[in-house]
């Protein structure tokens, strides 16, 4: 008697969704002139073009050290996470929410890592943040940046 082979499940195509980085995305839109370039629906602040990406908590290059005086550079930390609905993610209240505060804080710790050169006074300064929920699976998202400033310390 001859064996019949078992059924085999059809082929299922499987697709996986292309991830940009937060690098890619603002250096497409820079060029483009874009103000908020990675597209979040609500915002707070003045977005400016970033010289330090950290995504994911990671930076994307080293950080840069004696950070020249009378000088300033701008940190953009992004952070997004699933969720099982976006309540406290959405909408203008929501600016500090658990995504923009771990966004905060990677942006931060990079900030207390670039030390100003000679005798110089490091002011670190929030200047805008971003954050939006949504896509399947539902994911909250939100970025912050910050400003360190290198000035010449006024004498007391």
């Amino acid at each position: 008697m001859a064996t019949k082979k078992p059924a085999r499940a059809p082929k299922v195509l499987r697709s996986v969704p292309i991830v940009f980085r937060d690098i890619q995305i603002i250096a497409a839109a820079a060029a483009a002139g874009a103000k908020n370039p990675i597209g979040f629906p609500d915002e707070q602040g003045a977005y400016q073009n970033p010289d330090v990406i950290i995504s994911g908590g990671t930076p994307t290059k080293p950080l840069p050290q004696n950070f020249s005086c009378v000088g300033s550079l701008v940190i953009y930390s992004s952070w997004a996470d699933k969720v099982p609905n976006c309540a406290g993610f959405a909408g203008p209240g929501a600016g500090n929410n658990a995504v923009v505060t771990t966004a905060l804080k990677n942006a931060n710790a990079a900030a207390a890592q670039i030390p100003c050169a000679g005798d110089c006074k490091k002011t670190v300064t929030e200047i805008w943040r971003g954050w939006g929920c949504g896509n399947n699976p539902l994911t909250a998202s939100g970025a912050v940046e910050l400003k360190i400033s290198c000035d010449l310390a006024s004498p007391n």
